[in-house]
C-alpha cells in the first residue's frame, strides 16, 4: 500500500502547515493497530495526542487548583466591560501629541539656533570710550529742566496728603 499522502501530511504536520482536518485524518490513522514500519515512530505521538484531546478537566478544575497553590477562591464572575466607543476626539489625539512634540522640538531648535547665529557686539573698554562734548551735555540737561518743576509739585502734593485708613 502506498502511504505518500500520509508521509506529506507528516511532513506539513512538523512544519505546522496542516489544519485541523488533516490533523484528525492523521490522529485516525495512527489509532490503527497495524502500521507500516517506518512510520510506527510516529504512532505514540499521536496516540497521546488523541488521548489528551479526550481528556476533560472537570467540573471543580479550578477551584481544587486554586486551593492546592493558596490563593484565594472568588466565587463570583469576572465583571463584564462594555468596550467605550472611540470618539472623532480619540482617533485624533494621537495626531495631536505628535504636533505638539514637533513645534516643542522647532521652537528649541530654532532659538538655540538663534543663540548660536547671534554674534556679541563688541563694546570698547570705558577708558577708550570718546567722552560726550559738554555743550550736548548742557543741551540735554536743558531738555529735562522743564520737567523738574512738575517732579517737585507731584512729590509734594503727595507728602502733605493724608493716607486714607
Amino acid at each position: 500500500m502506498d502511504y505518500a499522502y500520509i508521509e506529506q501530511l507528516l511532513e506539513r504536520y512538523f512544519q505546522a502547515d496542516t489544519t485541523e482536518q488533516e490533523e484528525r485524518i492523521l490522529q485516525a490513522f495512527f489509532r490503527q493497530d497495524t502500521l507500516p514500519a517506518h512510520l510506527q515512530q510516529y504512532a505514540p505521538l499521536f496516540r497521546t495526542l488523541d488521548r489528551l484531546g479526550r481528556q476533560q478537566l472537570g467540573e471543580g478544575f479550578d477551584r481544587r487548583l486554586l486551593q492546592r497553590a493558596g490563593l484565594p477562591l472568588n466565587d463570583r464572575p469576572a465583571p463584564r466591560v462594555a468596550p467605550r466607543p472611540l470618539t472623532l476626539f480619540d482617533r485624533v489625539r494621537p495626531y495631536f501629541r505628535a504636533a505638539a512634540a514637533v513645534a516643542i522640538v522647532a521652537l528649541l531648535a530654532g532659538s538655540v539656533e538663534r543663540a548660536i547665529t547671534r554674534s556679541p557686539q563688541p563694546q570698547a573698554p570705558l577708558a577708550v570710550q570718546k567722552a560726550a562734548p559738554a555743550e550736548s551735555i548742557a543741551s540735554e540737561m536743558e531738555t529735562l529742566r522743564p520737567m523738574q518743576p512738575l517732579q517737585r509739585t507731584a512729590a509734594a502734593d503727595s507728602a502733605a496728603a493724608p493716607l486714607p485708613q
